[in-house]
């Protein structure tokens, strides 16, 4: 039998392996690596951090990588001898900007607010419909310097502070990332791919998964050891297994006038949930992973799709809905439609429920629109028709009684 928020048993009782193999492969890595003996390794207990975000992945000619394949896959690491390819984050601002909008169809923000209103942790309130309740919200601006370690060479400690950076201004934290495993997913092959065609690539949005621990080492911050620095404006939605970070970011070469603006769209994973999971599943106890990870990747693969599908030719913000008063003034060219927003006339619900059944399809408008009106116009024929036989009736009664009558005198 099948528990909430945990896939369904075998016939043996025993638990069942998640059906997506790429769910059940971050797993036994989350598994191998969050011990305390990984996070221990270092002078001080390391974080661990699980994060997903979209970018595209690029061959060594800078263009999106081509591949014989129609659908997602996971690509083998990079290798410059075999197969080179490079993962590089971020999306378009329109592309930002379409996702952000697409955050308030995914989110539930109600639980969030900080006014009297709002639920409290003690008494919390079931998310609307669809979506995702987020715990708490929050917008930061942090000017962030990437410094050489000197115990680390191939690693950089990001050392950030509170923007605008004042003069003498005190780090607010130091973080040295190790990756441990990274799994770069492409998404499908371009339409523009296709043999024969000559068009420029619109390049589909790709994502990646990366395991990283996340140490914290002080460093003494001078010019000689510098190698990166950027502003970010960072809107985090955090919700109650990971958090959602959309970052705006400003960087620029070391030691020289802060330039090139860049857009990530980012997903990570509580730590501290987490932890709770695979500890449950340790100890053979019933638990979340699976659902969590498969929230994880679904939010990801949400994300690169929907902006796959509407960045040729019109972007979702550009849209038509495709309902008559929606598609006045719109461009001729193929509409996208939103069937949430497509309801019936109420009269044509009216006639559904009275000609067909209470319960609403999920798609139905041939019902609406044909059947239940042809239903209705019969309903009323054959009401026409009794009443005009009704009416023959009780005039052949009325015909009958007269001649009675005339008989009688």
């Amino acid at each position: 039998m099948s528990r909430a928020g945990q896939p369904s048993e075998n016939l043996d009782g025993s638990p069942a392996v998640p059906f997506d193999q790429h769910v059940r492969l971050l797993a036994d890595y989350i598994e191998e690596y969050l011990d305390d003996e990984t996070l221990n390794e270092g002078d001080q207990p390391a974080g661990f951090e699980v994060e997903g975000r979209l970018g595209v992945i690029r061959d060594n000619y800078d263009e999106r990588l081509k591949l014989p394949i129609e659908s997602e896959v996971l690509l083998k690491p990079p290798d410059d001898d075999e197969f080179s390819y490079r993962f590089d984050p971020g999306v378009s601002e329109k592309q930002f900007q379409d996702i952000m909008a697409r955050l308030k169809d995914m989110l539930d923000l109600s639980a969030a607010k900080t006014d009297s209103s709002a639920p409290t942790p003690s008494q919390p309130t079931p998310p609307k419909r669809g979506r995702h309740r987020v715990v708490s919200a929050k917008q930061e601006i942090t000017d962030d310097e990437y410094h050489r370690s000197p115990r680390h060479p191939n690693e950089a400690v990001r050392v950030t502070y509170p923007h605008p950076k004042p003069a003498n201004a005190k780090p607010k934290e130091f973080t040295r990332k190790q990756n441990l495993v990274t799994l770069n997913f492409w998404t499908g092959r371009d339409e523009s791919d296709a043999p024969g065609t000559d068009e420029e690539p619109r390049h589909l949005i790709d994502f990646r998964i990366a395991i990283n621990l996340e140490h914290r080492e002080i460093v003494c911050p001078s010019p000689a050891t510098l190698t990166f620095a950027r502003t970010r404006n960072r809107q985090s939605y955090i919700l109650q297994d990971w958090r959602i970070d959309s970052t705006v970011v400003q960087s620029g070469k070391p030691r020289a006038d802060m330039q090139g603006r860049t857009y990530e769209l980012e997903v990570e994973l509580n730590e501290d949930s987490l932890r709770e999971q695979v500890t449950r599943k340790k100890q053979g106890k019933e638990h979340r992973l699976y659902h969590v990870l498969q929230e994880f990747f679904g939010v990801l693969r949400d994300w690169s799709s929907f902006l796959n599908l509407h960045s040729a030719p019109i972007s979702v913000a550009d849209t038509a809905l495709a309902m008559p008063h929606a598609q006045e003034g719109a461009q001729d060219g193929v509409k996208i439609a939103d069937l949430r927003d497509c309801a019936p006339p109420q009269k044509n619900v009216e006639m559904y429920l009275a000609t067909i059944g209470p319960v609403m399809p999920l798609i139905g408008d041939y019902l609406f629109t044909a059947v239940a009106p042809a239903l209705m116009e019969a309903d009323r024929d054959k009401e026409k028709e009794t009443q005009m036989q009704t009416d023959g009736a009780e005039s052949d009664k009325g015909d009958q009684a007269m001649n009675g009558q005339q008989q009688g005198r």
